[in-house]
C-alpha cells in the first residue's frame, strides 16, 4: 500500500509530468481501496505544502494537470486551496510588476488558478466560512483585475485570466452580480478613455466604488461604451467560463444553501472555447423557473442579461478594428449561450403549473423561447437583428471573420430549430429563394449563405425549387475571387447529388463553361472538374463527346483526359489499332450524335444511356462482357487519336494540355508506353522555342513529373529484375541482352537518355535563346531527380537510384537524340563528355538567367566525374580574367561568374589556383586569387586616378570588383 502511494507521489512531484502521465495516475487512483486513497490524499497534501515553499513552479504544474485530469485528487488540492490560490496570485502580481518576463511561469500560475476556481472550489464552497472565503476571493479579484487591465498581459494567456476573473466575480458578487459586471464594464470603459489612471492604487479602489452610477447601468447606455480589446476579452471570458448567472438571478444565500451534490467527473483537458463549467450550476437558482412562478408569465423579460448585452456585442462587431475576429468570436459564444438559455426555458416549461395547465403551458414555450425575440428574427427588415449583423459581414476583410460568421449563422438557425422543430429548414428555404432571386452572383457575400441554406434544404430540394441555381453558380467562374467561393457551394451540392440529377441540372451548364472564355474554362477545369469526375468516374466519356472541335473544345478535351487519368479512371496502354471496323463505325456514329448534344437535353440523355448507364445502374449487370471490352478499346483508340491531334495543334494551350495528359499519372511509378514516348518526343522537338512564359512554366512542371515517372518506373523494373551491377565490368553481353529485353526499361531508359542528349544539342552557343534557357532548366530538373544535397556545398547521386544511373551508363551509347546527328556519346551519371565545356560556355552568355542556370547545374555536378584537367583549368581561368578586364559590363559579369565557377571546380581537384596564376603570370606574388584580384583592383584604381577615360577603356574596375561580390 505504501509502495503504491510512494510511486504515485513520485510521478506527481519528482518526474516530469504531462497529461498522459496524469491520465495513467487517474486510472490507478480509481482502482485504489478507500484506505489507500485516504493515505494518498494525505501524502499529496503534505507534498503540495512542502513543495510550494521549495519550488512553486513545479508544484503549480502538478496542480494544473491534476485539476483537469485527476478528479480523485481534488480533495487533496481542496485542503491546500488557500495556499495554492495565494501562490498563484503572488506570481501573477509579481510578474505584472516585472513586465511578464517569465511567460512560462505566468502561464502555469494562470492555468493552475483557473483549475482551482473551476474544478476544486465548487466541491468545498458550501463548507467554507463566508468571511474567510470572501477575503481570499477579494484578493484574487483585485489581482486578476490588475492583470486583466494591464497592457503588458500576453495575449496567449489573456482568455484564461478573463475566465478566472468572471468565475471569481460570480462567487464574490453573487448578490448583485449583473450590476457588478456592468460596473466593471463601466470602469474598463473609463480606463480605455483615460479618465482614470490605472497605475494609481487610489484610482483602482475608486473604480469599485462607482456604485451609484453603475448600478443603474442599463442596456441602452451601452452606446456610450467605446469598443476595446479589453471589453471583448472580458465578454469572451464570461461566456467561456460557464458561469450560470448569465441565465439566472440569485443571492449569496442561494449559493450556500444549494444541494450538497458534487461533480463526480471533470473534463480531462481544459478546452477554453468549449468547456462547460458544471461546477457553478448550483450557484444560482433557475431564472426561468422563477419567471414561471410569477402570476403573469408574459411579463417583459428585458432584464435577462443575455438579451441586454446584445447591444454591446453588436457595437463591438461594428466598431472593432484590430480585434474584429475576437469580437465575432464573442458573438458566436453568446449565441451558443442563448441556445442554452432556450433549452433551460423549454425544460422548465415542461412542468404544468397550478392554474396554467393545458393551454397555458402551450402558450408559454413560443412566447418565452429566445427564437421568438425580435433580435433573433430572420425574416425582418430591422437592422438591429443578429441576422442583419451577420449578413452584412460575409465579406468582412478581417482574416477568419467570414468563417466565424458562418458558424454564427448556423447557431442562429439552430436556435430557431430548438424553438420550433423544422423552422430552420423553412428559414433556409426563404434565404435560398431570396439569394437566387436577387441574382447577385457578382458579390462574394452571396455564396456562404447560399451554401448554408442548401445544407438545410438539401441539394435535391434546392435544385427543384430553384432550377436556375446551376447557371448562377457557373457565373462565379468568370471572376477570380469568386471562383473558389462558387466551387465550395458546388462541391457541397455534388456530395449529396445522384448522377441523374446532376446530369439534368448541371451537364449543359458545365459543357457551356468548358467552351466559355479562357478564365471560365480554367476555373471549371481546375475547381469543378476534378471533384465531378471523382464522384462520377464514367462521366468523362459524355464530356469528351460534348467537346467541340474548336480551340476551347480541344483544351477541354485534353484537360478532361488529364484529370481522368490522374484520378485513375483510365490509363494509356499500347494499342495496335486493329479494331473491328464495324465497332469503329458504330463509335463514330455515337460520337457524331454526341457532338449535337448541346442543342437538346434529350440527346444528352441518349449519350448517357449509350456510354454510362452500365456503371450507374444495377439493372445492367447482365450486359455482355464483350461489349465492355469493345467500349474500352474504342475509348483508348479515340484517346490516342485525340492526343496525336492535340500535340500537333496550332494553339499552344492545346499542346500544353496534351503534354500534361502525357506526363501526369495517378502513380508516380507508372511506366511510359512506347506511344506516349513518341508523342512526348514529338512535343519536345518542336515546342522548346516558344516565347511564352506560362507555356514554358507548364513544360517545366510537366517535365518534372515525367522525369520522376521515368526514374521510379525504371528503378522499380530493375529491382524486379534484381539488377545490382555497378560497373561495366560486372556485365557480360548476355547479361545486358537479358535486361534490354524488358520493354519498360527499353522505352523509359531510352527516353531519359534521349532527353539528356537533346538538352545538350540545344545548348549550342549560337542556338535559340528559348531553347537554351529551357534546356538548362530541364537539365537541372533531371539532375535534381537523381542527385541529393549532401550538405550546403555538394551534391551526390541518391543511393536509391544508383542502379538506374548505372544501367544508363551501360546502355546509352547508341541512343540517337536527333535525326540528323548520329551521335554515340556515352552518358555517364546523366552527363556527356561535352557537358562541362558546354556549361562553361553558357556561364559566359550575355543573358543573366542562362548564366545563373548554368552555374546552378555546375554546382550540382562539381563533385562528380566531370572535373577539369590542369590545362583546361588554366585556359578557362585565363579566359575569365580576360573577360573581367572587358569594358563591356555583360562580358565583365560573365568573366566574374566564370572565375567563381572555375575556382569552385578547382577546389574539388588537386589543382591549386595559386599555381595556375603563377603559370599564367610570372609576376604573381599574391597568396591566392582574392589577393591577386585586390592587387589588380589597386592598380586599376591608380590608373583611374590618372586618367578615368583611359582606365575605363583599358583597366575597368567593374569585373574585378564583381568577382569579390560573387
Amino acid at each position: 500500500m505504501a509502495e503504491v502511494v510512494q510511486k504515485i507521489t513520485h510521478k506527481l512531484f519528482t518526474q516530469p509530468l504531462d497529461e498522459k502521465i496524469v491520465r495513467d495516475i487517474r486510472k490507478e487512483t480509481e482502482l485504489l481501496l478507500p484506505d489507500v486513497k485516504r493515505l494518498l490524499i494525505a501524502e499529496v497534501i503534505t507534498k503540495v505544502r512542502s513543495s510550494l515553499a521549495e519550488d512553486d513552479h513545479k508544484t503549480l504544474i502538478t496542480v494544473k494537470l491534476v485539476c483537469t485530469g485527476c478528479p480523485t485528487l481534488h480533495e487533496s488540492l481542496a485542503v491546500c486551496l488557500e495556499e495554492i490560490i495565494l501562490a498563484c496570485t503572488h506570481i501573477l502580481h509579481t510578474l505584472h510588476t516585472e513586465d511578464y518576463s517569465n511567460h512560462l511561469c505566468f502561464n502555469v500560475a494562470a492555468k493552475a488558478l483557473h483549475g482551482m476556481l473551476q474544478y476544486v472550489l465548487p466541491k468545498i464552497f458550501h463548507h467554507l466560512e463566508k468571511p474567510k472565503i470572501t477575503n481570499l476571493l477579494e484578493t484574487v479579484y483585485f489581482s486578476l483585475f490588475l492583470t486583466l487591465t494591464s497592457d503588458k498581459l500576453p495575449s496567449e494567456y489573456a482568455l484564461v485570466i478573463a475566465m478566472s476573473f468572471n468565475i471569481t466575480l460570480a462567487y464574490l458578487k453573487s448578490e448583485n452580480v449583473k450590476a457588478e459586471f456592468f460596473s466593471i464594464l463601466f470602469a474598463i470603459n473609463k480606463l480605455g478613455m483615460n479618465k482614470i489612471q490605472k497605475d494609481s492604487k487610489h484610482s483602482v479602489e475608486e473604480i469599485f466604488t462607482l456604485r451609484s452610477e453603475s448600478l443603474k447601468f442599463q442596456g441602452e447606455k451601452f452606446r456610450c461604451v467605446k469598443p476595446s480589446r479589453l471589453i471583448v476579452l472580458l465578454l469572451h471570458g464570461l461566456f467561456n467560463s460557464g458561469v450560470q448567472w448569465i441565465y439566472n438571478e440569485g443571492s449569496w444565500h442561494d449559493i450556500n444553501t444549494r444541494s450538497k451534490a458534487t461533480v463526480e467527473e471533470c473534463p480531462s483537458t481544459c478546452q477554453h472555447s468549449e468547456q462547460n463549467a458544471v461546477s457553478l450550476e448550483y450557484a444560482i437558482i433557475s431564472h426561468a423557473q422563477t419567471q414561471m412562478q410569477k402570476d403573469d408569465h408574459n411579463e417583459d423579460d428585458g432584464n435577462i442579461f443575455l438579451y441586454e448585452i446584445y447591444s454591446l456585442i453588436k457595437s463591438l462587431c461594428k466598431g472593432a478594428a484590430t480585434f474584429t475576429f475576437q469580437a465575432f468570436q464573442v458573438l458566436q459564444v453568446w449565441l451558443s449561450s442563448v441556445r442554452k438559455l432556450g433549452s433551460r426555458i423549454q425544460q422548465d416549461s415542461s412542468h404544468v403549473w397550478p392554474g396554467k395547465a393545458g393551454k397555458g403551458q402551450q402558450d408559454f414555450i413560443p412566447n418565452n423561447h429566445p427564437s421568438g425575440k425580435l433580435i433573433f428574427a430572420v425574416q425582418s427588415t430591422s437592422q438591429d437583428t443578429v441576422f442583419h449583423l451577420l449578413n452584412s459581414n460575409w465579406e468582412n476583410p478581417s482574416k477568419g471573420v467570414s468563417d466565424v460568421v458562418y458558424s454564427c449563422m448556423v447557431e442562429l438557425l439552430e436556435l430557431h430549430e430548438d424553438g420550433v422543430p423544422g423552422r430552420a429548414k423553412d428559414l433556409a428555404t426563404g434565404i435560398l429563394a431570396a439569394l437566387v432571386s436577387s441574382a447577385a452572383w457578382s458579390s462574394k457575400s452571396t455564396y456562404p449563405p447560399l451554401a448554408l441554406a442548401i445544407s438545410y434544404v438539401t441539394p435535391r430540394e434546392a435544385l427543384a425549387l430553384q432550377p436556375t441555381l446551376p447557371a448562377g453558380l457557373v457565373r462565379s467562374l468568370s471572376v477570380n475571387h469568386l471562383a473558389p467561393a462558387g466551387a465550395a457551394v458546388y462541391k457541397m451540392i455534388l456530395g449529396q447529388l445522384v448522377f441523374c440529377l446532376w446530369f439534368e441540372y448541371f451537364f449543359i451548364v458545365v459543357c457551356e463553361a468548358l467552351h466559355g472564355d479562357r478564365l471560365t474554362q480554367q476555373h471549371v477545369l481546375s475547381l469543378w472538374l476534378p471533384t465531378t469526375l471523382h464522384h462520377y468516374p464514367d462521366l468523362h466519356i459524355q464530356l469528351l463527346s460534348a467537346c467541340q472541335d474548336t480551340t476551347a473544345g480541344w483544351v477541354a478535351r485534353m484537360a478532361i483526359l488529364r484529370v481522368a487519368r490522374s484520378l485513375g479512371i483510365f490509363s494509356l496502354k499500347e494499342h495496335d489499332g486493329a479494331l473491328n471496323q464495324m465497332a469503329v463505325t458504330s463509335y463514330e456514329k455515337k460520337l457524331i450524335t454526341a457532338n449535337k448534344v448541346q442543342s437538346n437535353i434529350k440527346e444528352f440523355s441518349e449519350i448517357m444511356e449509350n456510354f454510362s448507364s452500365r456503371p450507374m445502374s444495377s439493372d445492367d449487370d447482365d450486359d455482355d462482357d464483350d461489349d465492355k471490352d469493345t467500349q474500352g478499346e474504342l475509348s483508348s483508340l479515340s484517346v490516342m487519336s485525340y492526343i496525336e491531334s492535340a500535340v500537333n495543334h496550332l494553339n499552344e494551350a492545346v499542346r500544353g494540355e496534351a503534354l500534361s495528359l502525357l506526363c501526369n499519372t495517378q502513380k508516380t511509378s507508372q511506366p511510359v508506353s512506347l506511344e506516349e514516348s513518341n508523342y512526348i518526343k514529338l512535343f519536345f522537338k518542336f515546342n522548346m522555342n516558344i516565347d511564352s512564359m506560362p507555356f514554358r512554366q507548364n513544360i517545366k512542371k510537366c517535365y518534372k513529373a515525367l522525369i520522376v515517372r521515368l526514374r521510379d518506373a525504371s528503378a522499380a523494373e530493375l529491382k524486379k529484375l534484381s539488377f545490382r551491377a555497378t560497373t561495366v565490368g560486372d556485365c557480360s553481353t548476355e547479361f545486358l541482352r537479358k535486361y534490354k529485353a524488358s520493354p519498360v526499361l527499353k522505352v523509359n531508359i531510352e527516353l531519359v537518355v534521349w532527353f539528356i542528349k537533346l538538352f545538350h544539342y540545344n545548348l549550342a552557343i549560337d542556338g535559340n535563346y528559348q531553347r537554351r534557357i529551357l534546356s538548362l532548366q530541364l537539365l537541372k530538373e533531371t539532375l535534381l531527380a537523381f542527385y541529393e544535397k549532401k550538405n550546403s556545398l555538394t551534391y551526390s547521386l541518391t543511393k536509391r537510384y544508383m542502379t538506374v544511373c548505372t544501367y544508363i551508363n551501360l546502355t546509352s551509347e547508341n541512343i540517337i537524340y536527333h535525326e540528323n546527328v548520329q551521335n554515340s556519346q556515352q552518358v555517364t551519371d546523366l552527363t556527356l563528355p561535352c557537358t562541362l565545356e558546354m556549361l562553361l560556355f553558357s556561364c559566359m552568355d550575355e543573358m543573366d538567367d542562362i548564366r545563373q542556370e548554368a552555374e546552378y547545374v555546375l554546382e550540382i555536378l562539381k563533385s562528380s566525374h566531370s572535373v577539369l584537367s590542369f590545362t583546361e583549368a588554366e585556359k578557362w581561368l585565363r579566359l575569365g580574367l580576360t573577360l573581367c578586364n572587358s569594358a563591356r559590363s555583360s562580358e565583365a559579369e560573365s568573366g566574374a561568374v566564370l572565375l567563381k565557377v572555375i575556382s569552385s571546380l578547382c577546389c574539388n581537384t588537386d589543382h591549386d589556383v595559386s599555381t595556375l596564376l603563377k603559370t599564367m603570370d610570372l609576376s604573381f606574388e599574391s597568396g591566392n586569387l582574392i589577393n591577386f584580384l585586390f592587387v589588380r583592383v589597386e592598380k586599376q584604381f591608380l590608373a583611374a586616378q590618372k586618367s578615368l577615360l583611359e582606365a575605363a577603356r583599358c583597366a575597368p574596375l567593374h569585373g574585378s570588383l564583381l568577382v569579390h561580390k560573387l
